[in-house]
């Protein structure tokens, strides 16, 4: 298998409108604290590819996975990368196969049972010339992916902004509209669509003559189908309030909040020979200031943050997005350059426990973190409400890679009333044990004290 070339499906073709597609980002609540909420380092995924990526492919420079996002109230993930070994561009569609009791989708990884995603599909985008894909976005249930590779004849670059509808998730269909750049890179794409039904999408590029920008297009119509006007280019230079060096986005993405605001967030590593010389996790957030017909007008950084080191896990030099449920709960997705020889690896990164406005009375809310150190720090991992949830033994359990058997110090605990945390001293539910009843608000208990790292099993029963 290892002199095979990676191609992958077509994607169907758009024809006519899909019913009940969703069109618009859903909105954050408290856009800047919740961003702030995201843990610093993600709880680890391993994706099971089947085999399905031959040998050689996306395991060095120049065969990467550089876009990540999830789709719209699903376990799905969908994964850009570029190969050049084959010279083409992929969409790789990823279940998650969690369940209650792992964030999201898989937060945990139990020795023994690792496979905790499932490479569905690879979808080829498109070949040489274009054959690398950037850093993709979602709004709604339309993907926005830029596409870019070099013209043989004039040695420049050239670039397309290609959309897909995934209501489906499983089965992408190509929308015959597209957005072309001649002698310009695309690095990134966002995409959203303003109050006045317009599509508007961002287009980063870092790498070629021209200087760092977001360059700014507006859909002619409503309808998504009848293409895009260029209106507007904002360099880096011209974004007020910017601090730190110029950035060198993997991804961007379009966000609003609960009270209308827009923005962008990029995201990066700091070494652009990352992962083999790595730097520093890094996300921008960029508030937009909007003219009467919406048009981007003005850029200006509000906000920045890091992030730690993922390890052969994840990194934000390459695939980095974020996820708003139909809640306005954000989390945090961010894959590996490559694979391993079994897996896909990524992380998620969900936010961190907050006292809720009232009292919850539903397991279905309940949230507890377990924290290697006291204090709430070192590794943790994060356990969502199930009334059957158990762990008969940690020595199976690694949290964010390493081992957490007799481990734990520190705890932040959200139950209803009617439930309660026991923590045991042994496995298999015996020995000394600690319990913590729900009283519906948040409990911190920053120190275990003679129970710090004694545990190695724990419940949550009724």
């Amino acid at each position: 298998m290892s002199d095979q070339k990676l191609q992958g499906k077509d994607p169907v073709k758009w024809t006519a409108p899909i019913p009940n597609t969703q069109f618009e980002l859903a909105p954050v609540k408290q856009l800047i604290p919740s961003l702030d909420r995201l843990h610093s380092k993600g709880q680890f995924i391993e994706v099971d590819h089947k085999n399905q990526i031959p040998e050689l492919e996306y395991i060095k420079i120049n065969n990467h996975f550089q876009g990540i996002q999830r789709a719209r109230d699903s376990k799905y993930v969908l994964l850009t990368g570029a190969s050049k070994k084959s010279t083409h561009a992929h969409l790789f569609v990823i279940k998650l196969n969690g369940d209650k009791k792992r964030t999201f989708g898989s937060n945990i990884l139990i020795k023994g049972e690792e496979n905790y995603g499932t490479l569905v599909d690879v979808f080829c985008l498109s070949n040489d010339p274009y054959w690398h894909a950037g850093g993709l976005s979602i709004c709604g249930d339309i993907l926005s992916i830029p596409l870019e590779g070099k013209n043989k004849s004039t040695d420049k670059y050239n670039s397309r902004i290609a959309f897909y509808n995934i209501k489906d998730p499983t089965q992408p269909i190509k929308y015959p509209t597209e957005i072309f750049r001649t002698n310009q890179k695309a690095g990134a794409s966002a995409l959203m669509r303003m109050p006045d039904n317009h599509f508007h999408c961002a287009v980063w590029s870092d790498s070629d003559d021209l200087p760092k920008r977001f360059d700014l297009y507006r859909s002619k119509t409503a309808q998504l189908q009848d293409g895009f006007l260029k209106y507007k280019r904002i360099t880096i230079d011209q974004v007020t309030d910017r601090t730190g060096r110029q950035p060198r986005f993997q991804s961007i993405q379009f966000m609003i909040d609960d009270v209308g605001e827009s923005y962008i967030v990029g995201f990066l590593n700091t070494r652009r020979t990352a992962p083999i010389i790595n730097g520093t996790n890094k996300m921008f957030v960029y508030q937009l200031g909007l003219d009467q017909k919406y048009k981007v007008a003005t850029m200006n950084q509000i906000h920045a943050r890091q992030f730690d080191d993922g390890g052969a896990y994840y990194n934000m030099g390459a695939a980095t997005g974020v996820h708003v449920d139909a809640k306005g709960r954000l989390s945090l997705h961010s894959a590996h350059h490559w694979k391993t020889r079994k897996y896909i690896r990524l992380a998620e990164f969900e936010q961190s426990i907050v006292e809720p406005p009232r009292s919850i009375t539903s397991i279905n809310s309940a949230v507890v973190e377990c924290w290697q150190h006291k204090h709430f720090k070192g590794r943790y991992f994060t356990l969502q409400g199930d009334d059957r949830l158990t762990i008969p033994s940690f020595k199976k359990l690694r949290a964010q890679g390493k081992k957490f058997n007799d481990k734990l110090s520190s705890l932040r605990i959200l139950l209803p009333p009617t439930h309660r945390l026991i923590l045991y001293e042994h496995e298999s539910y015996k020995g000394r044990k600690s319990v913590f009843q729900g009283t519906g608000r948040l409990i911190e208990v920053p120190d275990l004290g003679s129970k710090n790292d004694q545990i190695s099993s724990l419940k949550i029963e009724q």
